[in-house]
């Protein structure tokens, strides 16, 4: 709990990469209190995306997984970073893993039409991404 009382002075006062840096050394510990704390540095949106994002990152492993790098790519598209957003979408997509809740990825086409990969870039992640779905509805079903 002291770790997030001291994630929370240091938004406060707008050190945000002191912030995710306190965050981070939480390591492994505490997930869900560590999902708060990413929860708490994406309320601030001065603060750099960057940062933000790197919070996210933090967290993204067992069932958050999928979930934690899909507000990641929010975090940038909403910054204004499309590039970096789409990048992150098609890691995701590229790299799903089937065992940890889904991502929402209503945010795809958006930031696929703000950059340079269009809505052709949008058609082939969601095309893989409609692929995943698919195998693991063949793996469960078998």
């Amino acid at each position: 709990m002291w770790s997030l009382r001291e994630i929370t002075a240091e938004l406060v006062a707008q050190h945000a990469k002191l912030a995710v840096d306190h965050l981070l050394a939480m390591g492994e510990r505490a997930p869900e209190l560590r999902v708060i704390g990413a929860s708490l540095v994406g309320n601030h949106y001065e603060a750099p995306a960057e940062d933000i994002a790197r919070a996210w990152d933090s967290i993204a492993s067992g069932a958050y997984r999928n979930v934690a790098r899909a507000m990641a790519a929010q975090i940038l598209y909403s910054h204004g970073k499309y590039e970096a957003a789409t990048e992150r979408i098609a890691a995701l997509v590229a790299d799903l893993d089937l065992r940890a809740e889904p991502p929402q990825l209503n945010i795809g086409p958006p930031a696929f039409q703000q950059s340079r990969r269009g809505m052709a870039g949008w058609q082939l992640v969601w095309t893989q991404w409609a692929g995943s779905a698919c195998s693991q509805a063949r793996a469960t079903t078998t």
